[in-house]
């Protein structure tokens, strides 16, 4: 899958937040996320998720493209390099529209955070 990221614009100099660009929108991206948290707001005007796990943390609209991915304090680079990884590998959904389970490769954070371990 392609995708555009750039730091996320706020008020916090040291902040570990992304926004990211992505070619499926936010409620295809939940049924990707493997094991996540996944809590769906759908009382706002632009119903949006949220996904969390291993203190990693995804928001975004359900019907939009664009997310934002906070990362944790202390092993944030990798997680980002692990997610941006697993982003570029799930093009198989994204190149057919059609992120059903069967087609869709799932992102679970334990690979992120036993992939951290053994960095750290």
């Amino acid at each position: 899958m392609r995708f555009d990221v750039k730091k996320a614009e706020n008020c916090f100099k040291d902040s570990r937040s992304y926004e990211y660009s992505i070619p499926v929108d936010g409620q295809s991206l939940t049924k990707m996320l493997d094991g996540w948290q996944i809590t769906e707001h759908h009382k706002y005007r632009r119903p949006m998720f949220t996904a969390d796990k291993g203190g990693i943390n995804i928001k975004g609209i359900l019907k939009a493209n664009l997310i934002k991915v906070s990362y944790t304090e202390n092993n944030w680079q990798t997680e980002k390099d692990d997610f941006e990884s697993w982003l570029s590998s799930a093009g198989a959904c994204a190149d057919t529209d059609d992120c059903t389970d069967d087609n869709a490769a799932s992102y679970n954070a334990n690979d992120i955070a036993a992939h951290s371990a053994a960095e750290g």
